[in-house]
């Protein structure tokens, strides 16, 4: 392979990864906003599931149109709530990791969580939108 060629792919790789935390910081902000609007109404347990649904759903959509510019597709949208399961999942397992075996503060939680969930899980994203179109 030419040297240009990987290096095209790379910085586009990069690209979408960027695209993809631009996306993740708007996804947070969209859930904390429906999620302080139904609260009133519905209590701060349904809320929340309400407004995490609500923005998995406009996550797959963002995801899909601008950071990866794949078709929309039943297949993709289906499989899409596997990435927050495995992202709730390494959430999870995170704190216990950091605080429980390896003894560190549990103010670093948040730190080492999204260290790890970034990656694994603009993997996944990428994985299962370009399933269905393909790619």
């Amino acid at each position: 392979m030419k040297k240009g060629f990987i290096e095209s792919c790379l910085f586009l790789l990069r690209l979408r990864f960027i695209k993809y935390c631009i996306t993740g910081v708007f996804n947070t902000a969209h859930h904390y906003f429906w999620y302080w609007l139904l609260s009133p109404v519905l209590g701060f347990i349904y809320a929340n599931v309400a407004a995490f649904l609500i923005a998995n759903i406009a996550s797959y959509f963002i995801n899909s149109l601008y950071t990866f510019k794949v078709a929309l597709n039943m297949k993709s949208f289906v499989k899409y709530p596997i990435i927050a399961v495995a992202q709730l999942s390494i959430a999870y397992a995170v704190p216990t990791i950091v605080v429980d075996i390896f003894h560190q503060n549990e103010y670093l939680v948040p730190f080492f969580t999204t260290i790890v969930n970034l990656p694994i899980g603009f993997l996944l994203t990428k994985k299962v939108l370009s399933s269905g179109n393909g790619t």
